[in-house]
């Protein structure tokens, strides 16, 4: 026997020799078992397939061959005599035997890691992704000696035009030797395009490892692949493949990314292929990339990182996780930090790293109780503008004589937490917020339903029941806070909702109170313009989670906004609109009726038996879901007025706009009085529908769709006339000088007027507030340099901040317009960390060297990320027009004094470089990297 008009010697048309010929064999009956039979005894491995082809080589002399397949030769099988030439068909016996067959990984940066790519009669073609999954990619990754499955990608970022598609709906159980022997269709059937080309990732295909960075989530990146071992160059990756990299080790977002041997030098090969990442891929390998100069030899360029789990901090013991005991984890034990050499700058990175603002002043001698465990760290010392608390130098080891009573602790400014007291539980009570160390109650006219949401849902009891007035749960020891809080009802923590400071008294018996479901299958809408709009999540076992349904119509809906006292359902969205959510599935297959009082009521699938693969969240559009907001001069009370409706925020006209509707507008934001309602887009032109028109309010309405108006929509307008308003409660602040931005007279703008501060009783922690409000930093001092005292009234005196304010009219004052200030007591102030810039060596001061002040004295900027972005912004702060060139390696000259700033990123909309992310502490630039620009 043997195979002939084949691409090799195990595959094509079936011929045995006999009498003295050689002959074909009929394909009438031709099957695998006849196949397999001819496949062992050339020595071709299994059959693959037992087509059948036309072109009849020769004389036929076999015909209905009928082999079990355990025969060790064709003519040990059954078959109807030699030389019988009625071959029905008119077609020849063809054979692919699985050595005839070839595998591998095409479009792949390693032999393990890439597309699939079957060679099939003498062509190299893919399999599609249809059904495609990890037991598919166990075969072919054992089949190429590359160990375990990591991942199966579908719809392959490698796919490529043109060419076959072998394979389509592969099943595999995962114990086969070879892809072609898992099920599928007939070999080259396909219902598929080239773009969705299967791809498999080799546990063996690159090896990560963050090394010298004292935990497996920072350090120097190596990778292996097969026998070679080697570093990554910085120029390969950017801030989305760092991101993917920490993601794939376990250990949470990059925190950080640091080049030029900053964790010592490595070894082997330096990879220098281009990776493009979006950052939301799972493996390195998934990313694009491009094939440059592939490998080098030095190493000054190898890049590191620190992760954000690389021993993250946390803060135990107090009000919430952004105050308490600072403790780090090693391995898998927590420990304290020794408070010998801790410091306020220490405690600042920590409340960076945490993202809760800036530290606050902090009792030592474990004012949060004392701990258990090792005590950690002996002596951290951070300069305070540190990303992550690893990169501040740090003795890991506590001596010998540091106890649980001297252990480090932490307040930060974004702490700012809330607790129910002296009601049935600790879901039910009168509402207190903690400032600093101290406890004070909230004024019931300021907490509406959507700030008790994020209340519950910060202390983990569900969703708000109700909100209770006039002292329902007493009336509490503490002070009285002013705080007015704009919650949407969707924020985790009470913190991330805008809050504004009223200075009106409010009495002890107008505490607010708030009582949480602190209960199963509570209901909540995310992602929406209100909280009648949105993803739908449910509360189950303490958790929230998801809605499932690919049915999802008005009668589930219409349920959902009862039950959330939001009217009706106008939309029913069953493939979310509002994206998808995470967390557990607790509902799916849910069949209302319409008229049923909660959602868990109706007909639906039992919890738990779901998974994210059974449906699409669903989303709900209720018609209680109006909103009103003002866009566009920063702040809560002033800006274009826009109004959600029907799903979508627009504008309102300026047709007849007074200040009668600009009163409403400021009553119902809780804004005080209107000051000003401008018209033509004064602060600036919206974008999306403009839903009202030719507005007539009284000024007396609580609402502005309570005013006469047309039909939502109908209207003669372009954005040109959008509506504005400026109310009396909307608050700025600044500081007036010809220098710069972070330096000068300080003057509030309250009322519709400028006015000034007075210096009286004006101390650290208020200076504080200033400059970090003015983003000039967190320390400056009074200073009587600037000039003239202002005109305008005096609107602030007695100003007492204890520094965690974010604003300054949080901090406790005399009533706004109460002075008694006299001449020459106008608060005027520096900032220290102002970063005054300036260009040198250039031939005009608006080229040169990017120099900057800190700390009193003049440095330069290290060119490692300095971009047209960051050159940008230098211009525009030096009033020198846009950036047209960047110039890096000292083309402007060495410059002399620190190197002050390393890794700057800009977005290049910021107006002042202090705004940008900046990272200090160089370690790895000298002033042969002084960066330059030219305006």
């Amino acid at each position: 026997v043997r195979l002939t008009s084949g691409t090799g010697a195990c595959e094509g048309t079936v011929e045995v020799y006999s009498e003295g010929r050689w002959g074909t064999v009929c394909s009438n009956m031709w099957d695998i078992p006849d196949a397999k039979v001819v496949c062992k005894e050339l020595g071709c491995g299994s059959a693959v397939s037992a087509p059948h082809s036309i072109t009849q080589v020769g004389a036929f002399l076999l015909n209905n061959v009928r082999c079990h397949g355990n025969e060790s030769h064709l003519w040990q099988c059954e078959s109807d005599r030699w030389d019988r030439e009625d071959c029905k068909s008119e077609s020849d016996a063809l054979i692919v035997c699985s050595d005839a067959m070839k595998l591998r990984l095409g479009e792949a940066i390693t032999p393990c890691a890439g597309v699939v790519d079957v060679y099939y009669r003498g062509t190299w073609g893919t399999v599609c992704s249809q059904l495609w999954d990890l037991k598919d990619a166990a075969v072919v990754c054992k089949q190429l000696g590359c160990g375990e499955p990591e991942a199966a990608p579908s719809k392959s970022r490698y796919g490529r035009a043109g060419g076959s598609i072998w394979l389509d709906r592969v099943q595999c159980t995962g114990n086969e030797s070879f892809l072609w022997e898992c099920q599928a269709e007939t070999l080259g059937h396909h219902e598929c395009n080239h773009w969705m080309a299967a791809a498999v990732v080799c546990k063996d295909s690159i090896k990560l490892t963050l090394l010298n960075g004292s935990s497996p989530c920072a350090g120097r990146l190596e990778e292996k692949t097969g026998i070679i071992q080697g570093t990554i160059s910085h120029t390969a990756l950017d801030m989305h493949g760092a991101e993917v990299i920490c993601q794939q080790l376990h250990c949470g977002s990059v925190a950080s990314i640091k080049r030029k041997k900053y964790f010592g030098k490595g070894a082997g090969l330096v990879w220098n292929n281009k990776f493009s990442c979006s950052g939301s891929e799972d493996f390195l390998w998934q990313c694009n990339y491009t094939v440059r100069d592939a490998f080098r030899l030095d190493h000054s360029s190898d890049v590191g990182f620190f992760c954000s789990k690389h021993r993250a901090p946390r803060l135990v013991g107090g009000a919430d996780s952004c105050s308490g005991r600072v403790e780090i984890q090693y391995g898998e034990t927590w420990g304290a930090v020794c408070d010998r050499n801790w410091d306020i700058h220490d405690a600042d990175v920590v409340c960076r790293q945490l993202k809760c603002g800036f530290a606050l002043p902090t009792p030592g001698g474990a004012s949060f109780g004392e701990g258990a465990g090792p005590i950690w760290g002996d002596r951290v010392d951070c300069q305070g503008n540190e990303s992550i608390l690893w990169e501040c130098p740090f003795t890991p080891q506590g001596p010998q004589n540091c106890t649980h009573k001297n252990t480090a602790a932490v307040i930060c400014s974004g702490h700012c937490g809330p607790r129910l007291v002296d009601g049935e539980s600790k879901c039910s009570g009168r509402v207190e917020i903690l400032y600093g160390n101290t406890w004070g109650s909230v004024c019931d006219q300021y907490l509406d339903l959507e700030d008790a949401n994020v209340i519950c849902e910060h202390l983990s009891c569900g969703v708000a029941v109700s909100v209770l007035r006039g002292a329902h749960f007493g009336t509490g020891d503490g002070p009285m806070w002013r705080d007015s809080f704009h919650c949407r009802g969707s924020e985790s923590r009470l913190w991330e909702c805008p809050t504004t400071w009223d200075q009106q008294s409010c009495r002890n018996n107008n505490t607010a109170g708030v009582i949480c479901s602190g209960e199963n299958w509570q209901l909540r809408l995310l992602n929406g313009g209100s909280r009648c709009d949105g993803r739908l999540e449910v509360f189950y076992n303490g958790i929230w989670g998801r809605v499932l349904d690919d049915s999802w119509d008005l009668n589930d809906a219409n349920v959902v906004c009862r039950q959330l006292d939001c009217g009706s359902a106008l939309q029913a969205y069953n493939s979310s609109q509002y994206g998808h959510g995470a967390g557990p599935v607790w509902l799916n297959g849910v069949e209302c009726l319409g008229n049923e009082s909660a959602l868990h009521h109706c007909k639906r699938l039992p919890t738990g038996q779901s998974d994210a693969r059974d449906g699409w969240d669903v989303g709900i559009l209720c018609s209680e879901h109006l909103k009103l907001r003002l866009v566009g001069r920063g702040g809560h009370c002033s800006g274009r007025v826009e109004v959600y409706y029907n799903g979508s925020w627009g504008t309102v006209c300026d047709d007849q706009w007074d200040l009668s509707d600009a009163e409403v507008v400021c009553k119902q934001l809780g804004c005080g009085h209107a000051i000003t309602a401008t018209t033509l887009a004064v602060f600036g032109e919206g974008t999306g529908p403009v839903w009202l028109d030719d507005m007539q309010c009284r000024g007396n309405e609580s609402l502005l769709w309570e005013c006469p108006l047309v039909e939502w929509g109908q209207h003669n307008c372009k954005h040109r006339e959008d509506a504005g308003v400026v109310c009396s409660e909307f608050k700025e602040l600044k500081l007036v000088s010809d220098q710069h931005d972070c330096a000068g007279r300080v003057e509030v703008f309250y009322n519709g007027t400028w006015g000034s501060v007075c210096s009286n009783n004006v101390k650290e922690g208020t200076i504080r507030v200033i400059c970090q409000q003015m983003g000039c930093g967190h320390t400056g001092t009074l200073d009587k340099q600037f000039g003239e005292e202002g005109s305008g009234p005096i609107w602030l005196d007695g100003l007492n901040c204890l520094g965690y304010e974010s604003v300054l009219w949080q901090c406790p004052s005399l009533p706004w317009g109460q002075s008694k200030c006299t001449q020459g007591e106008v608060a005027q102030l520096a900032c220290q960390e102002h970063l005054e810039v300036r260009l040198a060596g250039g031939d005009s001061e608006c080229s040169g060297r990017v120099e900057v002040r800190y700390n009193g004295s003049w440095g330069t900027v290290c060119d490692e990320s300095w971009d047209l972005n960051a050159a940008s912004v230098v211009c525009r702060q030096l009033d020198c027009g846009s950036a047209v060139a960047v110039v890096s390696d000292a083309g402007f000259g060495d410059g002399s004094g620190p190197v002050w700033l390393d890794e700057v990123h800009c977005r290049g909309s910021e107006s002042l470089l202090i705004h940008c992310d900046l990272f200090g502490g160089v370690r790895d630039c000298g002033h042969k990297e002084d960066a330059g620009v030219v305006c």
